[in-house]
């Protein structure tokens, strides 16, 4: 049985963080496939009005994960109408990938907001779940507790994984000179700058 990961985010951009905590847990999973799904219209964000469009997204995000031999970029959410949804995505994987062994990835302060998603038990009843624990950041012990709390309610496999990936977010990156930001992958900065993403000029 294929064991498949999925790792979903807007990717804007996608840096140095997102592939370390994707590595990582396609590691200690022991995972067969990443499937790496950038969000289309994100239903718990606005993106900015300068943000880039769906397409560069999708390519920055191509170029960021190139190096992990086991990833694959998808379009799901992409070519969606309408704001993207986790439950859907998964459901369609699940009818695609009847067999597999599915686990959605991600970080702590998503799975703590998870049972808030638009149809939770449905995620749950698609696929597993893991929770990236920074070490240094995220208390370990009340995600731990959480994630049993949500097996009881729901019949879910939730887990929580330890890792000492540092710590990298998109706002911060953005909020700063994305063309020389040594938190993006270099292949990623090159793209910023040479479509002029960000207001880079």
């Amino acid at each position: 049985m294929a064991k498949i990961g999925i790792f979903g985010g807007t990717f804007d951009p996608p840096h140095r963080g997102h592939v370390a905590v994707a590595a990582e847990a396609a590691r200690q999973l022991a995972l067969d496939r990443l499937l790496v799904i950038p969000t289309g219209i994100p239903p718990h964000k606005v993106l900015p009005p300068d943000a880039p469009d769906a397409e560069d997204r999708l390519a920055m995000t191509r170029i960021a994960f190139a190096d992990i031999p086991i990833a694959e970029v998808r379009e799901d959410e992409m070519r969606r109408e309408g704001k993207s949804y986790t439950y859907q995505t998964l459901e369609a994987l699940r009818q695609e990938l009847p067999e597999a062994e599915l686990w959605l990835i991600m970080g702590a302060d998503m799975f703590l907001k998870l049972e808030s998603w638009k149809e939770a038990r449905r995620i749950f009843a698609a696929c597993s779940v893991v929770a990236l624990c920074r070490e240094k950041i995220d208390d370990g012990i009340t995600l731990q507790r959480h994630a049993e709390e949500l097996n009881r309610r729901y019949g879910a496999d939730c887990r929580v994984l330890r890792h000492q990936v540092y710590e990298v977010s998109s706002t911060s990156v953005r909020d700063g000179d994305p063309a020389t930001d040594g938190r993006l992958p270099e292949k990623v900065r090159d793209y910023i700058r040479e479509r002029g993403l960000y207001g880079v000029r």
